[in-house]
């Protein structure tokens, strides 16, 4: 399991590959080699359609009103692409 909490100061949103767009909200924002060192496990091949935003390997979600939205989307996306099941918990290391 992968946990999707960020500490680092400087990330805004404390979830990782969540970030903020432009004042319109936040966004998931990966591409293959970031789910790969995130998780550990390849993206399955049926959802190798999800990354074909930049350069065909990035994916860019919808954009979500708040962080707590974007972090419940990004769990399901993870564990959806991956199989992997992710969690948030800000108080692990």
């Amino acid at each position: 399991m992968s946990n999707l909490a960020r500490t680092r100061p400087n990330n805004t949103t404390g979830v990782h590959l969540l970030q903020n767009y432009k004042n319109q909200g936040y966004r998931i924002h990966c591409n293959l080699t970031q789910v790969k060192a995130f998780t550990g496990i390849e993206v399955k091949p049926a959802h190798l359609h999800l990354f074909t935003q930049e350069r065909s390997t990035a994916y860019l979600s919808k954009p979500y009103s708040t962080i707590e939205e974007g972090k419940e989307a990004a769990i399901k996306f993870f564990t959806l692409i991956t199989g992997v099941q992710v969690y948030w918990n800000p108080n692990e290391k």
